[in-house]
């Protein structure tokens, strides 16, 4: 099984000023090969359309809110995208990432001989793993957006290849240092690999001033049979909410993070105080100042993100743990987010983010997902008698079935009725 051990590293400054280069050159390298394909392609109908549509001003008239602009821009590329895809679709489209990084080896030497300052993974996989993969991901079932250049100090990151890891057979052994190619000494790790297995690359990232490595590693796990349900204290129902990140079918409610709420003030304290520094427009030179307000601003972010996922590795943890099979709801994260009154709180509840994890551990430990239908009216159905209140509002929290008499918490109720589809699946 595939799994991704994030680490983080502690870098002293010759060594961060290496991996600074390194991220630049990947960078570089991704954008040389995006901008080469979009030149080869210059003349597709389809290209021109979306290249017009990351230009035109949709409020030329200053009649709009910008909210509608915002919207009515984006709306444009989403088409704009679609009809690009499809084409490269029909016509067979593929990139030939080998022929990219041919091209370039032979030509870096002479123009760009900076890149032997770093080791050649990051020029190698920035072409063979990031921009083939933005495509794949483009033309592939979820479809994404279309690729777009990387920006300094954004997502800064790159890879190395288990070839070049000069030390991994210490690291398999608990040795908590990674050595990199031209990188004189070796990184301190903040711990060992927890997994053992085939290790397939390591990406070196960066998140408010922060250094990561993140392990590919093919797991090797022990193999479990947890898959029965004889037993119903082993079946689980789980209804994500706002009110509580989620309530359990046997009555236990899990609160959220509530971090966007809690960092709110801070936040907007701070990104005012950015907007005013030098740098904040466009095109205009960052200053030391600007730089510094930018990294507090992404430390504060940092925070709600790793808020909201410690309660959901312990939540998802717990449950994967303790339960042989476990009934959700495939819920449309995007329809909902579309709802701005409750986006925010939607947002850190992180649903998308809860089931990935789910879906993850339970294959690690050897639990069953039920997925139920996204159209299943979960709160609306009594879960004594089956009879469906076509009447429940958004803003009720209990109800009392017309059949039975029977008074619901609707979240309580509707977890109940996850676990019946839970059992009815195994019986």
């Amino acid at each position: 099984m595939l799994l991704g051990h994030k680490i983080r590293i502690y870098p002293n400054n010759e060594q961060e000023t290496y991996l600074k280069k390194a991220c630049g050159t990947a960078r570089f390298t991704y954008n040389w090969a995006l901008n080469k394909w979009m030149e080869e392609h210059s003349g597709l109908p389809e290209l021109i359309a979306l290249k017009d549509t990351w230009e035109t001003d949709y409020n030329p008239d200053r009649r709009k809110s910008k909210k509608q602009a915002k919207k009515d821009r984006r709306e444009a590329i989403t088409k704009a995208e679609g009809e690009l895809r499809t084409a490269m679709r029909r016509a067979g489209e593929r990139i030939d990432e080998g022929g990219y990084r041919k091209e370039l080896n032979s030509i870096k030497k002479e123009k760009y001989p900076w890149m032997y300052d770093v080791t050649k993974c990051a020029v190698q996989l920035a072409i063979k793993n990031d921009f083939s993969g933005a495509f794949k991901h483009f033309t592939g079932k979820e479809e994404f957006g279309f690729p777009r250049f990387k920006k300094k100090g954004l997502n800064d990151s790159f890879r190395i290849d288990y070839t070049a890891l000069t030390n991994l057979p210490e690291i398999r052994q608990g040795y908590n240092y990674l050595e990199i190619p031209n990188m004189g000494q070796p990184l301190k790790m903040a711990e060992a690999l927890r997994f053992s297995g085939k290790v397939y690359a390591v990406t070196i990232s960066r998140r408010a001033n922060e250094w990561y490595a993140s392990y590919t590693i093919d797991a090797e796990l022990p193999d479990n049979q947890r898959t029965g349900c004889d037993d119903d204290n082993q079946v689980i129902g789980v209804d994500l909410g706002v009110r509580a990140l989620a309530t359990l079918s046997n009555g236990k409610v899990i609160e959220g993070s509530k971090a966007t709420r809690q960092y709110a003030g801070q936040l907007r304290r701070n990104q005012k105080s950015l907007t005013r520094k030098i740098g904040s427009k466009k095109d205009e030179e960052k200053s030391k100042n600007y730089r510094e307000q930018r990294d507090k601003v992404a430390r504060i972010h940092k925070k709600i993100a790793y808020a909201r996922l410690d309660v959901l590795h312990k939540l998802t943890s717990s449950l994967t743990s303790n339960f042989s099979v476990i009934a959700i709801e495939d819920l449309n994260i995007k329809g909902m987010l579309s709802n701005h009154k409750l986006a925010k709180h939607i947002a850190d509840g992180a649903f998308y983010e809860f089931k990935r994890q789910l879906f993850y551990k339970a294959s690690m430990t050897g639990s069953k997902i039920i997925l139920a239908d996204r159209f299943f009216p979960s709160s609306k159905t009594c879960s004594v008698c089956s009879t469906v209140y076509d009447g429940l509002k958004l803003s009720e929290t209990e109800w009392r079935c017309q059949t039975c008499g029977a008074i619901h918490d609707r979240d309580i109720n509707a977890a109940i009725n996850l676990e019946k589809i839970a059992k009815s699946a195994y019986t």
